[in-house]
């Protein structure tokens, strides 16, 4: 019997590989983490995940869920000011699979209790030079930024 791996190297046509790729690709995140997962699932039932396109994309306002959504997966995630709401954050990791990278996304998440998100005026040295408005989070120290979520 062939392993997912072998099927998918063995697939010549594009969207029949496209297709296998993602399925696979999900396979393994729910998979590796089916645990955690579905402990996530059971906790916080309201709460949904979506896997679309190589990505997979949690949007919660609930600070408690979301800490625990980022935990399930570990490691090292960026983080930034939302672009679509910019009074929150977005999350996102890549994680690595036998099938390719899969991009960890969260949106519409709360900043940490010791930062907030501030607006500020920044010069753009352009031609001609103007000003505009950006946001970014802001933590309390140094610690506080490198070891919350």
């Amino acid at each position: 019997m062939k392993t997912p791996k072998e099927i998918y190297e063995q697939t010549t046509n594009y969207s029949i590989t496209y297709t296998l790729k993602k399925a696979f690709k999900y396979g393994y995140i729910i998979g590796r983490f089916a645990e955690q997962l579905d402990a996530f699932a059971k906790a916080y039932p309201e709460e949904k995940m979506v896997f679309d396109y190589g990505e997979v994309h949690f949007e919660s306002t609930n600070r408690q869920a979301l800490v625990a959504f980022l935990q399930i997966f570990g490691g090292k995630w960026s983080r930034e000011v939302d672009n679509c709401v910019p009074t929150q954050i977005k999350y996102e990791q890549l994680l690595e699979t036998s099938f390719g990278d899969c991009i960890l996304i969260t949106a519409c998440g709360t900043p940490p209790p010791s930062c907030r998100i501030v607006e500020e005026e920044v010069e753009v040295p352009a031609q001609p030079a103007r000003k505009e408005k950006r946001t970014k989070m802001v933590c309390g120290t140094a610690d506080d930024d490198a070891n919350s979520f």
